[in-house]
């Protein structure tokens, strides 16, 4: 993405995911983070953030999300469980900027938006992580991906040598050599 071309476009909402950029999977810098974030704050602009596999990197330090790096964020922030805790677990959910969560609560009323995720499951994922087992078992679960991560990639170097091209090395379980 340029974000040059973006600021004369004239778009008012960019999708973005980036802890996890398609089609690589590379993480998105904090630069060209504080970059889209300026543009949307200084042309009114939303960004979403799709959290997507945010959860796992395994070198370096975790980079923050968009939604958090400033005050008053023009970010909706999109995440999900299914990733980190089970499959099974539909649980999503959304953060959004303080200015439109009037238009959400009018549209929740208009449209009868109702939550589709099961009571019990929303009540047992409270509690994981009202208990501390949610993080407990993020760290469980970074540290085996983490290792299944590094044996693939020492896999691919030691087989196919230079003839392979590996990007997003860091990014997540579901990086892909491109």
């Amino acid at each position: 993405m340029n974000v040059e071309h973006l600021i004369g476009s004239g778009a008012q909402v960019l999708y973005v995911s980036p802890s996890h950029q398609f089609p690589c999977g590379m993480t998105m810098p904090i630069a060209r983070r504080m970059r889209l974030l300026d543009w949307a704050m200084n042309s009114g602009s939303i960004l979403i953030e799709d959290d997507y596999d945010g959860e796992f990197r395994y070198h370096g330090r975790p980079v923050p999300s968009m939604q958090g790096l400033t005050d008053h964020s023009p970010v909706v922030y999109m995440g999900s469980f299914p990733q980190s805790v089970s499959p099974a677990l539909c649980l999503h959910y959304m953060v959004l900027p303080q200015a439109l969560l009037p238009a959400y609560h009018r549209l929740k009323n208009e449209l009868y938006l109702e939550h589709s995720a099961s009571r019990l499951n929303q009540m047992a994922l409270h509690d994981f992580m009202e208990r501390g087992h949610f993080g407990r078992h993020l760290r469980r679960v970074r540290l085996l991906y983490g290792r299944k991560h590094d044996a693939v990639i020492r896999s691919v170097q030691r087989h196919l040598g230079e003839t392979a091209l590996l990007s997003g090395k860091n990014a997540s379980t579901t990086a892909s050599g491109c």
